[in-house]
C-alpha cells in the first residue's frame, strides 16, 4: 500500500516520461528479472580508426560490418514492454545509419529514454537540429584527448570536431537544452596526466563529464561477477543476435536473438541464467576473459 501511496503523489507531480521510469525502479526495486535498458548496434560501421578499438583491427572484428533494419528495431521494442532507455550505439559509429532520426522519433513516441555516443565527426548543424526536433535524451560526445593526444589517439584531427559540438550545443540552447550533453573520454596511457586539464576545459561547456577506463582487450585475471548481467541491461547486434555486454565485440557470449525471442524473454532466458551463474561459480568465458579494463585511480572499473 505505501507503494501505492506513492506512486499516486508522483504522478502528479512528475512528468508521464519520469513517472513510468520511476514506477518501474520503484516496484521493481532490484529489477535482475526485468529488461529495461536495451543498447542496439544501430551500425556496426565506422568512419575513423581510433587505436584502442577492435573495429580498426580487421582481424580482431571479424563479424560482417551493417546497418540495423529500421522494422527490426522497431518490432523489438514493440515486443517488449519493460524497457525505459535506449542506446543507439554499440561499436559503430551511430550518425552513419540512414534512419537514425527515424530510430529517435519511434522512441520519442514510446515515451522511452534515448541515448547514443558517437565521435561528432559526421555532426552537422543541419543533422543536430534533425536529432534535437526528433527528441533525443541524451548524447554523448567521444573525446578521449587535447589536441595532439586527440589526434594521436583517434587519427584525426580535433578541430572539426570541436565546431561540430560547440554548434550542437548552441542549436540545443534555442531547444531549450532539451538534450542532456556529456563529454566521455576513455582513458589509457595516451592521456591519462590531461584528465585534469581535460575536466577543466568542457565542465563548463556540457551537463557532464565522464572519465572511463580503456579497454585493453588482453588476457584478464577475472575473480568476481560482471556487473553487467544484473544491470536490468542487453545489447542488440546489428544482425539482432543478443550479447550481455558491451564489451563482447566478437559477439562470443550469445544469449538470444530477437528475431526468435523478445528481450524480456532472452534476459530471463537459459543462457544468461547459465551465465549469471558461472559467473557466481567463478568460472569465466568468451569476451571475459579478455576484459582487461587500464589501471588508473582517475578511473573507476565499470566491468
Amino acid at each position: 500500500m505505501k507503494t501505492d501511496a506513492i506512486m499516486k503523489k508522483m504522478r502528479k507531480i512528475v512528468s508521464k516520461r519520469t513517472y513510468k521510469r520511476c514506477e518501474a525502479f520503484i516496484r521493481d526495486a532490484w529489477s535482475a528479472h526485468a529488461c529495461r535498458t536495451v543498447h542496439f548496434e544501430t551500425t556496426s560501421l565506422c568512419n575513423l580508426k581510433c587505436v584502442m578499438c577492435p573495429v580498426s583491427i580487421p582481424q580482431k572484428f571479424t563479424r560482417v560490418q551493417r546497418v540495423l533494419p529500421l522494422d527490426m528495431f522497431k518490432d523489438v521494442l514493440n515486443r517488449c514492454d519493460t524497457i525505459l532507455s535506449v542506446g543507439l550505439n554499440n561499436w559503430g559509429e551511430p550518425l552513419l545509419h540512414p534512419q537514425i532520426t527515424d530510430m529517435i522519433a519511434f522512441c520519442e513516441q514510446k515515451n522511452l529514454d534515448t541515448i547514443f555516443a558517437t565521435n561528432a565527426t559526421l555532426l552537422t548543424k543541419d543533422l543536430s537540429k534533425e536529432l534535437l526536433s526528433a527528441g533525443l535524451s541524451n548524447i554523448e560526445f567521444s573525446v578521449d584527448g587535447l589536441d595532439n593526444t586527440y589526434k594521436k589517439i583517434r587519427n584525426t584531427s580535433i578541430d572539426g570536431v570541436l565546431q561540430n559540438i560547440t554548434d550542437f550545443l548552441e542549436i540545443n540552447k534555442k531547444f531549450g537544452d532539451r538534450t542532456s550533453t556529456c563529454i566521455v573520454c576513455t582513458v589509457g596511457e595516451e592521456n591519462e596526466a590531461e584528465i585534469e586539464l581535460f575536466r577543466r576545459k568542457w565542465q563548463p561547456l556540457v551537463d557532464m563529464v565522464r572519465f572511463q577506463p580503456r579497454i585493453n582487450f588482453e588476457p584478464a585475471h577475472r575473480s568476481t561477477p560482471c556487473k553487467e548481467l544484473v544491470r536490468s541491461h542487453l545489447v542488440v547486434l546489428s544482425d539482432g543476435r543478443v550479447v550481455p555486454c558491451c564489451a563482447d565485440y566478437s559477439g562470443s557470449l550469445l544469449v538470444g536473438n530477437v528475431t526468435q525471442n523478445s528481450l524480456q524473454e532472452i534476459y530471463n532466458g537459459d543462457a544468461m541464467s547459465q551465465l549469471r551463474e558461472d559467473h557466481q561459480k567463478g568460472v569465466f568465458s568468451g569476451a571475459c576473459l579478455f576484459c582487461h579494463e587500464f589501471e588508473s585511480d582517475q578511473t573507476e572499473k565499470r566491468f
